[in-house]
């Protein structure tokens, strides 16, 4: 054994820690106070690393979900007068990737979010199991299926994939998919 951290967790901010919610909510306060927006994406997706490899499942589905109602509360309180600000989420499309990142879909219904906007990461994917992630929420939460200009082929030996841009057909196909699983939208 060795002491060496792993180095996916170089060079994260670890959202265990409170002075790191603290510091991204102070970024959406900034944006709320100032600006007339209609709503927020908190992007969960991009980079899905967001605890060290010490926090447990419990912890990480508690903490987001306590920093999700956060924000709902801020955008509550700071729009205009009859004026509903959105709170969407965007997410893997893969209920697998949930634990590690501390994903809890009720508990975010709950907490006030408005939609998801789900991903098979950098590359269309039509098989994100948008039904089992619909079976989890209230039908007040809209579904949305993050499509991508591009689709990865094949494994391709010293680099990631093989990637081609994606066709009309393909990109049909994807919707259709996705709005039979029931999605509400493409994004």
């Amino acid at each position: 054994g060795t002491n060496m951290p792993d180095p996916k967790y170089a060079n994260l901010f670890d959202w265990a820690h409170p002075e790191v919610r603290q510091y991204r909510l102070s970024f959406l306060k900034e944006l709320c106070q100032n600006y007339d927006i209609d709503g927020l994406e908190l992007d969960f997706m991009r980079h899905p690393i967001l605890f060290n490899n010490r926090t447990l499942v419990p912890e990480r589905r508690a903490i987001l979900a306590a920093f999700i109602s956060q924000v709902r509360v801020l955008l509550d309180g700071t729009a205009a007068p009859g004026k509903r600000r959105w709170l969407c989420v965007h997410i893997p499309g893969y209920l697998s990737d949930y634990d590690e990142l501390g994903i809890d879909l009720k508990a975010w219904a709950a907490a006030g979010i408005d939609m998801l906007n789900v991903s098979g990461y950098y590359f269309n994917d039509q098989q994100m199991e948008i039904a089992a992630i619909r079976s989890q929420l209230p039908p007040r939460v809209a579904i949305y299926d993050e499509v991508h200009f591009t689709s990865a082929v094949k494994n391709v030996p010293d680099t990631m994939y093989e990637l081609r841009r994606a066709t009309d057909q393909e990109f049909y196909t994807t919707a259709h998919l996705a709005y039979a699983r029931g999605a509400d939208g493409i994004s």
